[in-house]
């Protein structure tokens, strides 16, 4: 279904019309592909008047986020399927959920590999994760915060996390991890609205002895809780930048 090629490709290449003929060549690919597979899925798009291909991105067959939230869309067997991905639910309403099979997991994984090491360098770095260690979890079903952190855990080492079991900031594992690794580059990881919580809004600089002026910060979704206190995204990278 998915195109091997894709796994050889720049993430960020120079001549982006290239990328776009690609992409919307794949997309035309898996959107028939669940056409034929998903009855659910089938059943909407022939409401949407679909054809069978998509000339144009912005004439994709969009389609709400709250079916995933109240309608398990599958496009494989049930007995293939090995996780579950569940949102984070940050915003207290009931979270979508996001069926893989075995080949999809792969190729996740895959295509992450490819896109962070672009960031990262092709070297493991010591990692800063802002969260609690949540470790005591069903391997089956993963919520975003738990499947975020063990996706990006494998680009990283010295796995170090932020806060307590109260979600505290715990000041004596940062200065400890800050002492060993904070003259070379090391990689930071968070949820947007825990980075901000705990490195913006409640970080004490006078109980940190060291800096982060070497940090490479990767921070995924959680963008709602900063838009509801009327935060920019540029607004939010000046505060990070100051608090360093």
């Amino acid at each position: 279904m998915l195109s091997q090629k894709i796994f050889s490709l720049k993430p960020y290449p120079a001549k982006k019309n290239k990328l776009s003929f690609f992409f919307k060549k794949q997309i035309n690919l898996l959107t028939k592909y669940h056409f034929e597979h998903s009855s659910k899925y089938r059943k909407i798009l022939k409401h949407l008047n679909y054809k069978g291909k998509i000339t144009e991105i912005k004439n994709l067959p969009f389609i709400p986020v709250n079916l995933f939230k109240f309608y398990d869309m599958i496009s494989v067997k049930k007995e293939k399927i090995i996780k579950t991905l569940m949102s984070s639910g940050t915003s207290g309403s009931t979270p979508s959920k996001i069926f893989l099979d075995k080949n999809n997991a792969i190729n996740q994984v895959k295509v992450l590999l490819n896109i962070v090491k672009t960031i990262l360098g092709p070297n493991r770095l010591p990692m800063l994760i802002v969260d609690k260690n949540l470790n005591k979890i069903n391997r089956n079903k993963f919520n975003a915060r738990i499947a975020a952190i063990n996706g990006f855990s494998i680009f990283g080492n010295n796995h170090t996390y932020l806060l307590n079991e109260n979600e505290e900031i715990d000041y004596h594992k940062l200065n400890i991890f800050l002492k060993k690794f904070s003259k070379n580059n090391f990689f930071v990881f968070g949820f947007t609205s825990l980075v901000y919580e705990n490195l913006i809004k409640n970080l004490d600089k006078k109980k940190i002895k060291f800096n982060f002026d070497n940090a490479i910060l990767l921070h995924v979704d959680g963008w709602k809780k900063i838009h509801d206190i009327k935060i920019t995204n540029k607004e939010f990278k000046k505060k990070l930048k100051d608090k360093k």
